[in-house]
């Protein structure tokens, strides 16, 4: 019958059985009775048209649980799968369980367009006496950053913490070319430091007569100090469109930071928490 077109309520109604108990029937019977091709392996139970259908439906669906996948295919084709044949269908069908990236709501989808173009153009049209650098600031917090790890099963790792609101505050940038880094540790961020970033910056590219430096709106990078110095600097800013960290590879970097000096880590004071950041930039710096 349900291969006739029945649902599983009309089938209940008319042998006079549960519709839970119709559903476990049909579960049992595509575990245990289900045609095999001669080639060996098992039939789909969707055809290729519905499994396309499905995977533009969870392109622009989030489901948490896939029972809720599984329900969703009952009802919109008649397919009954078990929670394991719904796994099983997902990973086969290219599907991984991961949380789904967070971007800015905010975010001008046709102004990131427009400064890759930007981007594009002055990156293939740069003489070679001149430079481009993404530059970002990052303000890692004195504090335990649990995060996974593999660890036995029934086993509990305990990772001793400390939670408090010291922090650094870095300024960088990174020339994704020859992948030189710079940088200054300084007491906060403001146009002063942003100034004494800039110096620095031209210090380390002597050989360059010009210096594209990528950043966000920032307002401390727009100050009249910061305008005034640049009118004699050989840098030149360029910006980001609004809500764009995206668009700024110096963000892997900080990513990347965090998850050699904090991620997992307990640093009995301050000091050698500095310390470790000092280190991982000598060796970013070095390698």
């Amino acid at each position: 019958m349900y291969d006739d077109g029945y649902s599983i309520g009309e089938i209940s109604k008319v042998l006079i059985l549960s519709d839970e108990g119709i559903r476990n029937h049909l579960i049992d019977y595509h575990n245990d009775q289900k045609l095999k091709p001669e080639n060996g392996g098992s039939c789909s139970k969707l055809t290729r048209n519905q499994e396309e259908e499905l995977i533009e439906h969870l392109e622009t669906n989030n489901y948490v649980y896939a029972r809720d996948i599984g329900l969703y295919i009952e009802n919109q084709y008649g397919v009954i799968y078990t929670l394991a044949g719904v796994i099983k269908l997902l990973h086969r069908l290219g599907f991984s369980y991961k949380k789904p990236k967070l971007i800015p709501g905010k975010i001008d989808l046709d102004k990131q367009e427009e400064f890759k173009l930007q981007y594009s153009l002055l990156r293939n049209n740069l003489a070679s006496d001149e430079c481009i650098y993404f530059m970002d600031s990052v303000h890692p917090q004195y504090q335990t950053r649990a995060r996974f790890g593999w660890i036995r099963k029934n086993a509990v790792k305990t990772l001793p913490s400390f939670s408090g609101w010291k922090r650094k505050h870095i300024i960088g940038a990174i020339n994704l070319k020859s992948l030189n880094v710079v940088t200054t540790d300084n007491p906060k961020v403001n146009g002063d430091y942003i100034i004494e970033f800039l110096k620095k910056l031209e210090e380390n590219n002597q050989d360059k007569s010009k210096i594209y430096l990528i950043c966000d709106n920032a307002g401390y990078r727009r100050s009249k100090k910061v305008r005034e110095y640049l009118q004699n600097s050989k840098i030149e800013l360029v910006f980001l469109p609004p809500y764009s960290p995206n668009l700024n590879p110096i963000e892997r970097l900080w990513k990347f930071m965090h998850s050699i000096i904090s991620n997992n880590k307990f640093y009995a004071n301050f000091e050698t928490f500095t310390d470790s950041i000092r280190l991982f930039f000598e060796n970013i710096l070095t390698t």
